[in-house]
């Protein structure tokens, strides 16, 4: 009921275009543009598959990193019940949903595992378990460095901490160069995964055609 007050009392302006916002987050025009159904994106190396919902340099961008950075918890839900409604016209049978980890201080300064929550309604949305079976070990960020910095930076990041079954779907917010992601798909099959699939909110990458 607060909530509800506030927006009659100080409306709030769209995270895209700064627009009076008719919705929660984004105004009316900018809503209409959200994509509704996921798209090929290229993926690094020891990833079978990518798919998106879209390019980060949009809409669906703003409201990552309105998620991200203004710490907004409900960004993600929203996406990943978003992700949910659509995952099961695309992705090929799996057994489980691999989020993909991200730093203990990172996941303590927001409150929230972000990824977690884009991952959960997919796994359910599936049938399969949610399974964190990835840790980060390497807390540098990849904001801001270079393609080449992400690459060096990836590698020997993480480490497998669970079984792995044979087939997964690895999940992240944004995929940007690739780097973070073939590095996770690379420490999956090294430790028993025998396929590796991605799924991303966005990706800088433009997606490709159907």
């Amino acid at each position: 009921m607060f909530g509800l007050l506030l927006d009659v009392l100080l409306p709030r302006a769209c995270v895209s275009c700064e627009a009076e916002a008719s919705g929660r987050w984004l105004c009316v025009s900018c809503a209409a543009n959200l994509p509704s159904s996921l798209w090929p994106v290229s993926v690094g190396e020891g990833i079978r598959h990518g798919w998106t919902l879209g390019p980060y340099d949009g809409e669906l961008g703003a409201l990552v990193r309105h998620g991200k950075y203004r710490d907004d918890p409900s960004v993600f839900s929203s996406l990943g019940m978003q992700l949910s409604q659509v995952v099961g016209q695309t992705i090929p049978l799996v057994d489980a949903v691999i989020p993909v980890p991200t730093s203990d201080w990172r996941r303590m300064q927001r409150g929230f595992d972000h990824i977690a929550l884009l991952a959960q309604p997919v796994a359910d949305a599936l049938g399969v378990p949610l399974c964190h079976g990835l840790e980060r070990i390497n807390p540098t960020p990849q904001v801001g460095l270079t393609d080449s910095a992400r690459q060096s930076n990836a590698r020997a990041a993480f480490r497998v901490r669970a079984r792995i079954p044979p087939t997964v779907l690895l999940v992240d917010d944004v995929v940007t160069t690739g780097a973070t992601t073939s590095a996770c798909a690379t420490s999956l099959l090294q430790e028993g995964a025998g396929c590796v699939f991605l799924l991303c909110a966005a990706s800088a990458n433009r997606p490709r055609s159907r």
